[in-house]
């Protein structure tokens, strides 16, 4: 197989992966409050992120998980419970994150992330890359 990569892909590589043969991590982080992955998320300088959500429509949208991709061949889901306060407490630590400027963001139609996000109560900020307008 043979690829050519795009002008704005400059730097990217262009080797394809095979799911079924490389190594990667996927882990459900549920006690974020832990900060131990928050800390390890707030020293990245690029995150992927990708909300998951009960609608299309991001203002009616209730936010029910984000999942996060900072280091190669690796994935996380944090589910977002149901009960409110259990809600804050881990959207409070992920603020920092969201809201670091020295943080470039990545997602796939990520505008509709940062405006559940921004009903949330969480400001996106920093250098944001749209893999759908790539």
């Amino acid at each position: 197989m043979t690829s050519t990569p795009c002008p704005a892909a400059r730097n990217v590589s262009t080797t394809v992966l095979n799911v079924r043969t490389t190594p990667f991590i996927c882990g459900c982080q549920a006690s974020v409050a832990s900060n131990s992955f928050t800390s390890e998320l707030a020293k990245a300088n690029t995150v992927c992120f990708d909300t998951e959500t009960t609608g299309t429509e991001p203002v009616k949208a209730e936010l029910i998980g984000i999942a996060f991709s900072y280091r190669k061949f690796e994935a996380y889901y944090i589910p977002i419970p149901e009960d409110k306060k259990a809600a804050e407490k881990i959207l409070e630590a992920l603020k920092p994150v969201f809201e670091h400027e020295g943080i470039k963001k990545i997602g796939q139609n990520i505008k509709y992330d940062i405006i559940v996000l921004a009903n949330a109560g969480i400001a996106v900020k920093g250098k944001i890359f749209d893999t759908m307008l790539a």
